[in-house]
């Protein structure tokens, strides 16, 4: 990367988030750069004068970020690029820049969203359970009611039958003296 400023330092930023991305230089003439910090901060090698011999050295380098605008810039980095090299120039590194900046808002609001979403799933589990132990509780309550209903209905038939058998002496006693 040509440029160390806060664009280079946006670029750099996300950059060093993706794993498969190897950053072999940062490269501006000002070593207090922010792009330049962040660099040292991440091991990142800076090249702070004669970046021109680097770049053109090093056949390894397969992808050139130029940050800095500078025409004059962005003409020595296609004269001295190595071949197979794709040189980004200020205006496509912005158009990058905005992309990325685009996936970072919407990856912030699906983890917000997730977030939000694991949050009313733990709410409407503990609503779920809260009725689950309110219905375990009513069951509990039908099935005493129900075991007293069933008492109150076994006594019942068995007076009836008391009543029906003390009934029945006085019936056929009064049926035999009829008859």
């Amino acid at each position: 990367m040509v440029g160390a400023g806060n664009g280079g330092k946006a670029i750099l930023s996300t950059l060093i988030r993706i794993p498969s991305v190897c950053i072999k230089y940062v490269c501006d003439i000002n070593p207090d750069a922010p792009a330049m910090r962040l660099a040292k901060e991440h091991n990142i090698q800076c090249v702070f004068g004669n970046w021109e011999n680097v770049i053109s050295s090093d056949p390894e380098i397969n992808l050139i970020f130029e940050v800095t605008g500078v025409s004059d810039v962005l003409k020595k980095l296609t004269e001295i690029k190595p071949e197979n090299c794709i040189l980004i120039a200020a205006s496509g590194t912005r158009i990058i820049l905005s992309l990325l900046d685009t996936q970072d808002k919407i990856t912030q609001q699906l983890r917000d969203y997730k977030r939000n979403l694991e949050l009313r799933i733990i709410e409407r589990t503990e609503e779920i359970e809260r009725a689950n132990r309110e219905l375990e509780e009513k069951i509990r309550d039908y099935e005493i009611l129900n075991e007293k209903l069933q008492q109150i209905n076994d006594q019942k038939t068995k007076y009836l039958l008391r009543a029906a058998h003390q009934l029945k002496a006085p019936f056929a006693a009064i049926q035999s003296y009829t008859d």
